[in-house]
């Protein structure tokens, strides 16, 4: 039994390695995409401290500026905060900034790590992706919150495509409250962006974490139904995902142990995600 256990968390840390490798080699750098690189500008009749390769919103007078450089980050020293504030012209408008640069390879997912505090819970922080081909946008998605979300939590959102084409220019934008920053609702609602990645497989959040302490999800491979036993929590959500990204079943989990229904997936990969005590875990799985 001990040889068994021990055999599982080696084939786990192999596991574990042929996936960083395969995720750094199926990745692309989002210029400061780790937000710790900031210069001094002169926006209007202000100096202000901006993201560098981030063309941010930035309100004038006697309102705070968003967005702000902020020590509380995930890595390194610096973090993103953007906050609905006012503007001068417009009124209440989301804070909003956005990054754009050129690719090569078709990423299934943007990742990264976020905060949000919602004065009110109507307003969404936001995080979208737009990618084009030759100036046609060929792929998107859409990053949502309207929880108040005290510490960085791991996202993972799914990219899907109109065209099987290769893109070649991103647009990230990240947004305090709203659709591109409009129809707000009130001052101070926040969020915090850190580490921000693309890759065509999902993020495994926080890999220090043995999730036998959290789950079990059985067999793999499956025919028709899956087993997700929970261990000493007894609420989650699960989301399963194919390939790229597309969401095909989504569940709220309130028993230890529940059965999903399967059997009218199609035979291949897909993908479990699974929300627990603030924590997110991917899990992958075969459909016979």
């Amino acid at each position: 039994m001990e040889n068994q256990k021990s055999n599982s968390k080696i084939f786990r840390a192999v596991l574990t390695l042929f996936l960083l490798i395969n995720l750094e080699a199926n990745s692309q750098v989002i210029p400061n995409g780790s937000f710790e690189n900031w210069t001094q500008q002169i926006i209007g009749t202000q100096t202000i401290l901006t993201a560098d390769n981030w063309v941010g919103s930035y309100t004038q007078g006697s309102s705070p500026l968003s967005p702000i450089q902020t020590t509380d980050h995930i890595d390194g020293s610096y973090g993103i905060e953007i906050e609905t504030t006012q503007w001068p012209i417009v009124g209440k408008t989301g804070g909003i900034v956005a990054c754009t640069f050129p690719i090569t390879f078709k990423p299934l997912y943007i990742n990264g790590y976020f905060k949000s505090l919602r004065v009110d819970t109507t307003g969404t922080g936001q995080v979208l992706i737009h990618l084009k081909n030759n100036g046609t946008l060929i792929g998107g998605g859409l990053f949502t919150t309207n929880t108040n979300v005290s510490i960085y939590t791991a996202f993972s959102q799914a990219i899907t495509y109109t065209v099987n084409l290769i893109p070649d220019e991103v647009t990230i934008w990240l947004c305090s409250e709203g659709i591109f920053g409009v129809n707000t609702k009130n001052y101070g609602n926040k969020l915090w962006i850190d580490s921000l990645s693309l890759t065509n497989t999902p993020l495994s959040i926080d890999n220090n974490i043995d999730y036998e302490d959290f789950f079990l999800i059985f067999p793999s491979p499956s025919r028709d139904v899956l087993h997700v036993k929970l261990k000493n929590y007894k609420v989650s959500s699960l989301k399963i995902t194919n390939v790229i990204g597309q969401n095909l079943i989504s569940e709220k989990l309130e028993n230890e142990t529940n059965s999903i229904n399967i059997g009218n997936l199609q035979s291949g990969i897909y993908f479990v995600e699974l929300e627990i005590a603030d924590k997110i875990f991917v899990h992958k799985i075969i459909k016979e």
